[in-house]
């Protein structure tokens, strides 16, 4: 599988220059205080302890300080999602390899460009997804995964894109929202 991104519809393939647009500019220096959002803070704070815990190693670079530019509720799905989409990765992977989790990584990177739009990403060790027709499957249940859908809805909702690529044992998710344009 190459990649599978989404807008209002499927199609194959990340655009080089959206790939690239999302992911330049973002910080790349890791923070120990998240920002001033208590419910981003507890959710980053839970994930970087389970992945502590695996023995995963977990670098989040977030720039976001005050708002989410989207509502409270929506950004802690779309982050939780996405962390516990990369969790499972690199449990799978560590399964699938029979390694120490200490090889497995997730990175997590987040931050506004001008004043409408917010930029995430999440990378991680994973094995290569499952996917049929461009689409990613899940690894629980028959037909589409959920958490993937979700994220991709609240992209659209917010005139943004969501674009989903593994490569060499990693699984890059990078989200896109222009909520004020």
């Amino acid at each position: 599988m190459g990649s599978a991104c989404m807008t209002g519809q499927r199609r194959s393939g990340c655009s080089g220059l959206l790939y690239q647009t999302i992911r330049e500019g973002l910080p790349t220096e890791p923070t120990d205080l998240y920002g001033k959002n208590a419910a981003v803070n507890a959710i980053l704070s839970f994930y970087a302890e389970k992945a502590a815990l695996l023995n995963i190693d977990m670098e989040i670079a977030f720039s976001i300080q005050d708002t989410t530019l989207i509502p409270e509720s929506e950004f802690c799905a779309l982050l939780g999602n996405l962390l516990e989409n990369a969790l499972e990765g690199c449990n799978a992977f560590q399964n699938q390899q029979n390694e120490n989790a200490s090889s497995c990584f997730i990175c997590v990177r987040a931050g506004l460009r001008g004043e409408h739009m917010l930029i995430l990403t999440v990378d991680n060790t994973a094995p290569r997804p499952m996917a049929e027709d461009g689409a990613l499957l899940s690894s629980k249940h028959p037909g589409l995964g959920i958490g993937t859908e979700s994220v991709c809805f609240i992209a659209r909702q917010y005139r943004g894109d969501a674009c989903f690529e593994w490569r060499d044992n990693v699984f890059y998710a990078s989200v896109m929202l222009n909520p004020g344009s």
